[in-house]
Formats: structure tokens, sequence, C-alpha cells
């Protein structure tokens, strides 16, 4: 306790003896005289400083942004009152340096704290000044700036024949490329008009050019080369001389040359002024005559052909024709080959009946429904089935056989039928047959080979003979052009001319008071199945005729041959293809002209084209009336344009169950209206009804044919 009362006395006495001292020290300054000096920036108080009197006041020095001090508005030194003194201040100034590279000054320029600067751009050859590396606006410290810049983009203009072809920007001093120099038809490309190796400004060129040459070569007519000839563009090749070969006429050159634009070939051109002439006998040349060539335009007689064992009714233009000709007159425009239409009174190549194992012993006919011939098979013979057997005939031209045995007539002739076993090909069953056109028998060797002749006597309107035909028993012959009558239509003969079997007269029948325009034209037939027989159609088109349940064996007993014969005209073609549309899509169909080119035989064709088309159109789903109308359009013009002075006929369908009466009857109306566009013959056949007269749903028979033959015949006898 009493040492702690000895500490507490201790401190009192401490701070007694502090406050004591520091009185005594204050006391003594009091007597030392200070002043207050204060020290501003404008009315900011920057410090104040207590200053002895006479002494020097010694401030901070102030700072001021963007300002250098400059002194104090007052004296400070031997201060002797208490004193407010201002800081001067004057701004900063700021040193910008442009230099155009590292080295090269372009302009130096002092300006005041925080101002901007700007100088002119400077001017850089080939380059494009774009700013300065450095911001100018308000500055606050000196600055050293270099210039950014780009190299000039300079615009090269390519031209040709002064039209721009392309642009191009090169960088200034560069070399400008075109990666594609432009083409001009008929020159070489040499280069441009000025050095493009340094482009220092916008440049304007033009291409420059050279004439090129092409080749002109000269051919004559078999491609042997005449002359080869360089020809600068557009200019003109020189023909070499030519001359006339035999039978040629040189007329010039199948191309123009008098401005070469390509490399040419130019062929010699000849018209050939006289024309071979063949006549052919079956299969061979005849030559015993001297008429080997004809003049073009010139009128020329054909020969009478003279050989032994045959009789000549005429030539013909092909062997499917019946229209003769005489003479070669200036329609001819051709090599031509005519056919000797002949009979054979002379058998040239004798039938050889080759071995077999047994031959037929004769012909069925099975007069039934479907009426049909078949050969018998001898009662030796164990497998009498047809089926089993493999059937052929040595020549279809004259007759046919089916799967089922059943024969098919195409003319009166022999040939030999042929059944094949199919197990053992060496077991053959053969026999010759004898076919006309109301049977067919079985025949021998001899009679085959020995031609039985008969005439056919044609007379005219008084009795007079107009021509003897030689005739091969039981066959057809083409009867003769009868002579015209003023005021009497000629409308056939007494007799068919078909299956004549004696000696046979046949007198002119002659109408009285009536026309016939068509006595002595040729005709040609276009038409579908109901028109074909098969020799008379062109090779390899289908055909319906002859049949082997049909009635009709003989090419006279088709609707065609009977309006011909009793028109007094000639068949000169028979185009018609068995299933055909006038309109489908088929290469077949009768609006196209790969079609109808049929019609032209060695540059000639027929006075009249008969047209019967439209059956399988109108029984046809596929086949609608707009298509019809468009495609026998089609067909007209066509036609139109392959025969210009051909007479065409138009004939209307018949009334048959094989198709709908109301198709009927639009199909007849567009025929009807083509008939009165064009104006065209018309034949209506529409009253002709077909039922009951036909083969199968579709193909009139005998009767059927006779039918359609009396309703066209009707009609263009007026």
């Amino acid at each position: 306790m009493k040492k702690r009362i000895f500490l507490i006395c201790l401190l009192l006495i401490s701070i007694f003896i502090f406050s004591c001292k520091k009185n005594n020290e204050e006391n003594k300054e009091e007597e030392i005289e200070t002043f207050n000096v204060s020290f501003y920036d404008d009315t900011t108080l920057l410090q104040t400083l207590k200053v002895k009197k006479g002494e020097t006041a010694k401030p901070k020095t102030p700072t001021k942004t963007g300002y250098d001090f400059v002194s104090w508005d007052k004296d400070i030194t031997n201060i002797n009152a208490d004193l407010d003194v201002k800081a001067i201040f004057e701004i900063k100034k700021c040193t910008v340096t442009f230099m155009l590279d590292e080295k090269t000054e372009y302009k130096k320029v002092t300006v005041e704290y925080g101002s901007s600067v700007t100088v002119e751009d400077p001017v850089f050859e080939g380059m494009e000044f774009i700013d300065w590396d450095t911001v100018l606006t308000n500055v606050t410290q000196d600055l050293v700036v270099h210039p950014l810049t780009k190299k000039i983009s300079l615009k090269v203009e390519y031209y040709v024949d002064d039209v721009l072809y392309n642009t191009e920007y090169v960088d200034y001093g560069d070399k400008a490329i075109m990666k594609a120099h432009p083409t001009k038809y008929g020159y070489n490309f040499k280069g441009w008009d000025q050095d493009l190796s340094k482009v220092v400004k916008d440049m304007k060129v033009n291409g420059i050019y050279e004439t090129k040459n092409f080749t002109v070569t000269f051919l004559d007519n078999d491609e042997k080369v005449i002359d080869t000839q360089q020809v600068p563009y557009l200019s003109s090749a020189t023909a070499p001389t030519m001359s006339d070969k035999d039978d040629l006429d040189f007329v010039g050159w199948d191309t123009d040359f008098s401005k070469i634009v390509d490399d040419t070939e130019v062929k010699a051109v000849y018209k050939k002024i006289r024309f071979n002439i063949t006549f052919k006998v079956g299969d061979s040349i005849y030559t015993n005559t001297d008429v080997k060539k004809y003049k073009a335009g010139d009128e020329l007689d054909l020969p009478n052909l003279e050989l032994d064992g045959y009789y000549f009714m005429g030539w013909t233009l092909s062997e499917k024709s019946t229209t003769f000709y005489t003479k070669i007159d200036k329609s001819f425009t051709g090599d031509v080959t005519f056919y000797a239409s002949v009979v054979e009174t002379v058998n040239h190549d004798p039938l050889v009946l080759p071995e077999a194992s047994e031959h037929f012993t004769g012909i069925r006919f099975v007069d039934g429904t479907i009426p049909v011939y078949q050969p018998i098979i001898p009662d030796s013979v164990t497998d009498k089935s047809s089926q089993s057997y493999n059937w052929t005939s040595s020549d279809t031209s004259i007759a046919t056989i089916s799967s089922w045995s059943s024969i098919s007539v195409g003319k009166t002739g022999y040939c030999i039928i042929t059944a094949t076993s199919k197990t053992d090909p060496s077991f053959k069953i053969n026999g010759i047959i004898h076919t006309t056109a109301d049977s067919i028998e079985i025949a021998t060797v001899e009679e085959a080979n020995t031609p039985d002749i008969v005439n056919a006597t044609f007379l005219d309107k008084d009795g007079n003979t107009i021509v003897v035909r030689k005739v091969i028993k039981g066959s057809s012959t083409i009867p003769p052009l009868a002579p015209i009558v003023p005021g009497f239509a000629f409308s056939g003969w007494d007799h068919d001319v078909y299956n004549i079997k004696v000696d046979t007269v046949f007198k002119p029948i002659y109408i009285e008071n009536k026309t016939n325009n068509y006595q002595g034209k040729s005709f040609t037939i276009i038409g579908d199945s109901i028109s074909t027989f098969g020799s008379h159609i062109p090779d390899g088109f289908a055909t319906f005729y002859p049949y082997p349940t049909a009635d009709v064996r003989d090419v006279n007993m088709t609707w065609w041959m009977r309006v011909i014969n009793n028109l007094g005209g000639s068949l000169f073609f028979n185009n018609s293809y068995s299933g055909t549309c006038v309109a489908d899509n088929s290469k077949n169909a009768t609006k196209n002209m790969s079609r109808l080119e049929y019609n032209i035989l060695q540059s000639q064709y027929a006075d009249v084209i008969l047209i019967f088309m439209g059956a399988n159109d109108c029984a046809s789903s596929a086949v609608t009336e707009t298509m019809f109308k468009n495609g026998y359009k089609e067909m007209l013009d066509n036609l139109k344009e392959l025969c210009p002075k051909a007479e065409i006929v138009l004939c209307t369908l018949p009334t048959t169950s094989f198709y709908s009466a109301t198709k009927q009857q639009a199909l007849n109306k567009i025929i009807s209206d083509y008939a009165t566009e064009y104006n065209y013959t018309l034949v209506d056949t529409s009253s002709a009804n077909l039922d009951g007269h036909k083969v199968d749903s579709a193909h009139p028979n005998n009767s059927g044919m006779e039918i359609v033959a009396n309703a066209i015949v009707d009609k263009m006898i007026k």
C-alpha cells in the first residue's frame, strides 16, 4: 500500500515539472514575431506558412495539370506582415513532330496542352495516306507521329474492239496479269497495246489481234482431195477448175466459201444426167436389151421382155405392184429398177420333193364354224396329233401352215408342206400341195412342174380384143386398163379375175350416164390389218390375211383390190400394217413420216391415195378423240409433203361391233371435217355393216370384203 502511494506521488511530481517547463518555452516563443503567408491558386488555398519576421517564405512549388508554374504574384522574401500570395501559371506547350518515315521529318508543330493538331496530308508516290499512327486530339505531351499508308489500287480496263472485256485492280507499281486472254473468233490474240509490267496509273488497254487462217479443202464427189488452201478469216477461197464426168455434169459446190469462218470442206456437186436402168425377172437381171440408161428429162420407151418360157404382162416398180410402165418420163429422177410381171409358161425352178418317212395322203377340209384345210397324216403313222410336229412351207408366198397344221393360201401355186417330229427330227412327213382361191389339194411332182396354162381374153365395149393374158390354171391375172368411153362409167368386168380354171372371155361393164374419174389411175392403199395381204405389203409388215379360217384366199378377193379392179385402176402399192393406228405412239402409226415414206417407189407415187384407217384407234381406249384428230391431221400434212400431186380419198369407218357406235360417229365426223377442210374426196362407209360377215371380232370374210368394196365403189362412181 505504501509502495503504491509512493508511485502516485512520484507521478504527480513529474507532471507538474513538465507543465512548468512547457509554459516557460511558450512564453519564450511569443517573444519572436512571426507572420502567416498563405499561398493560393486563384481562390484555392494551397498552403499557409508561418514565417519569422524578415525571413523568406519557402512554399512548395505548386503544380497544375496542363500548366507550368511561373512565379508568385508577390515577393515572399523579407516577410514583415501576414501575406496572401497567388501562383502565376502559364499553359503548357507540347511539340508534335510529324515524320514521313523513321528518319525524315515532315513537320514539327507546337500546340497548347490539350489542344488538337492538324497538318496537311503528306503525299507519297504510289501510296495512299490513311492517317497518323497517333491520335492528335487533346495533345498532352510531346509526340513523334508516323503516317499510316497503303498502296494505291489502280484500275486497268481491258477492251476488245472498243467493248469492255474485263476490269482488273492492280496495286501501284505491280504487274497487271490477265489470267485468261480474250478470244475473238477468227483471230489470234497477240497481246495488249500498252506495257502492263508496272502499272502506275489507271489504264485503258486494247487487245491486239491478227487474222486467223482456216483450212479450206476442196473434195471431188468421190471424197478425193482436189485442192487445199489457207484462207484468212472472212476472206474467200479460190475454187479450182472443174470439168464434167461421164453421166455427170459439174454444177457447183455444196458449201459457200465466199466468207470463210472455219475449217471448211467443200465438195463438188454433180448433177447426174444419165441414170442406170435395171430390169429384173424374178431374182435375175434381164440384159437382153439396149435400154440400160436414160437421160434426165427425156422420155424413153421401155423394151418388151423377150424371154423363152415367160409370158410378159408389163414392167412395174415393185414386185408387189400391178401398175405397169411402158416408158420413162420426165418425173423419173434417178437410177431405176423395173420388175417384170410374168407368167411362167415353163417351170424354171422345178419342185423336188425331198425324201421323207411318209407322205400326206390328202387335204382335209373342215367346213364348220371355223373352216380349215389340214394335210391328212397317213394311217400308218401312229402319232397323228398336229402338236407333235413342227410344220413348215417351202414357199410362204404360196401357203403358210400354222402350229395346228391349218393351211393359209397366199396365192395359187405349188409348194411343199413338211411335218417334222418334235421327238425324232429324222421322222418327216411331206407332200406337195396345189393352192387355188377355192381349194387346196395334194399334187404330184409332175403336176407341180408342168404348168397348165389357160387364156384370159379381155374385150372392149365393142367386143374388140384388148389383150389375151396367159394364166396358170386356177390362179388370177392382172386385168388391163379398159378404154374410157364417153358418157359411160366403167364399173368392172363380168367375171372375177381370180380362180381362172378355163379359157375365159372378160367383158367390161359400163354404166351409162355415170362418171368414173378413177379409170386408168394407180392407187396406193393406207390401211391396217383389214387391208393386208401377205404377198402385197412391204416385207416385215405384220399381216392378217391370208388367215387359216378366212375364205379370203386371193388378193383379188380383198376389198381394196376389188375397188381397184372395179374402178379400172391398178395397184401402185399397199402400205398396210396389221394392228396399227393413225394416232398412237407406235413408230408404225400412219401419222409418222417413216410409215408414209413407203408410198414412194423410186421417186414415183400413185395417182390416188386411198386411206382406210381408224378401226384400231376407234377400238383402243388409249387413243382419245383429240389424239385421233391431231394424228389424222399430221398424217394428211405429211402425205401432202410426200405426194403433192396425188388425189387423197378419205374413208370413214364401217359399222361393226368391234368398236362402239359413239366413238365411231365421233371419229367419222373428224374424218369428214378434214375432207371438207382439205377439199379431199370423202367416201362414207358407215352404212356398211360388217357384223355377220367377219372371220373374228374385227376382220371381214369374203362377203364382208365385198360389202366394203361395194360401199366404196358406189361412192366413187357418180
